[in-house]
């Protein structure tokens, strides 16, 4: 993976980026963000040298890989991010499609910790009504947890306090929203299964 890694770089990177509506200007948005992915891709601002190996040793362990990019949009920040994704926390539907283009909905599942929670609130992805009301019933769970431990142990002993993980489910795909006949392509983030934080 190593020796594959060396010799990627510098190379030409294949990427593209499709307009999401029909139009002239829309085409041209698309192509102006695609020349500065390229661009940021190119310096050390995306870190993508140190985030390249991981996903190519997917790429050589099961034959294809999978990586997210975001854009970064938190104050005083301004710029795309990419990360691998894991496989086995990956999930396209129907099976039977050749690629992403092909599927009608695919998913991730993920494990988030509350700064990643408001990470997506200072980028304008996650509500932030929604993510405070899931932050304070996790702190309810914990605390009623810690009292039920409490009554178990006899001796004072420090008690543990383990760093809250919020599990997400993100859908990315086309969806009857209106509930009119017609799908439109989105986004959807749904947190420990009951919370959209996301549509």
């Amino acid at each position: 993976v190593s020796s594959i890694r060396s010799m990627s770089f510098p190379t030409r990177i294949p990427i593209d980026v499709t307009a999401n509506r029909a139009g002239e200007k829309a085409a041209e948005n698309a192509q102006a963000i695609k020349a500065l992915l390229l661009d940021f891709m190119r310096t050390e601002e995306m870190s993508l040298l140190s985030q390249i190996e991981p996903i190519l040793l997917q790429l050589a362990m099961y034959g294809h890989t999978v990586a997210k990019l975001s854009w970064d949009r938190r104050e005083g920040v301004n710029k795309p991010s990419i990360r691998p994704v894991d496989l086995f926390f990956w999930y396209i539907y129907p099976e039977t499609v050749m690629d992403v283009e092909s599927a009608y909905c695919i998913m991730e599942e993920m494990k988030v910790d509350e700064a990643t929670l408001w990470r997506g609130v200072e980028n304008g992805i996650y509500s932030e009504d929604t993510v405070q009301e899931l932050i304070n019933e996790g702190m309810s769970s914990t605390e009623e947890q810690d009292t039920k431990l409490e009554e178990r142990i006899e001796t004072t002993t420090a008690k543990p306090h383990p760093i809250m993980q919020y599990d997400l489910v993100e859908y990315w795909g086309w969806f009857d929203l209106l509930n009119d006949g017609k799908l439109c392509q989105c986004v959807i983030t749904v947190a420990n299964r009951t919370k959209a934080l996301r549509i």
